[in-house]
């Protein structure tokens, strides 16, 4: 068992917010929300907030999001799932609510990106893709689900699209390429200094998904 979920359950008086913590050491969970069991609404997230009375559930760079009570929970119970890498917290509401919330892959915590990175923004990206001398080197594109996409001698460029106050990123090469919405709010980007520079952004509305690429500065050499 993960040492962070020992901790917890073995607390006399661990509180509600104890277990959703887990959330965000973890990379990936589920929310159900059911009522006379029936599911009225099932989403992945990998966010938790509290704020004051309120508890919110959400996914990172999306406006998804699910909010309680915490003085609405009448009960919380945890445990970790049989034979499973999973911790299971179910809820139970005054208004007849229950939700379930299931943790994966508790045996590895969540790798925060923040620790070796600076964050930026979106204008701070365009500045240094804009310098001649930043040249990019190499994509790898991952998620949560296993998707994981890789490739060489790529091209970088950030579009802006006026009409929904967004931008638009591509990144590809001959073979593949793709196209990510960054928004000012609603994406994280973070960057790194090294032989090559790393570039890495959560784009807008994949809160699963990590965006890599390298870059050669070539006035180094």
């Amino acid at each position: 068992m993960n040492k962070i979920i020992k901790t917890v359950l073995d607390k006399k008086e661990a509180s509600a917010v104890d277990y959703f913590e887990f959330i965000n050491k973890f990379d990936i969970s589920t929310l159900h929300v059911q009522s006379e069991n029936q599911n009225i609404l099932s989403m992945y997230i990998n966010t938790f907030e509290k704020i004051n009375n309120t508890l919110k559930f959400s996914q990172s760079c999306t406006e998804t999001k699910y909010t309680i009570l915490e003085s609405d929970i009448t009960s919380i119970d945890g445990k970790m799932l049989d034979n499973m890498d999973a911790f299971h917290i179910t809820i139970k509401m005054k208004n007849k609510l229950n939700l379930d919330i299931t943790i994966f892959h508790t045996d590895d915590t969540k790798i925060t990106v923040k620790e070796h990175f600076n964050e930026i923004e979106v204008e701070e990206l365009k500045s240094y893709l804009n310098n001649e001398f930043h040249r990019p080197h190499s994509m790898y594109i991952a998620d949560m689900f296993s998707v994981e996409i890789s490739g060489e001698k790529i091209s970088v460029k950030i579009d802006e699209d006026e009409e929904n106050d967004r931008n638009i990123l591509h990144v590809g090469n001959s073979e593949t390429s793709f196209k990510f919405d960054l928004s000012e709010e609603l994406n994280q980007i973070f960057f790194k200094n090294g032989f090559l520079d790393t570039i890495l952004i959560i784009p807008f509305g994949q809160p699963f998904m990590h965006v890599r690429i390298f870059c050669k500065d070539v006035s180094k050499n």
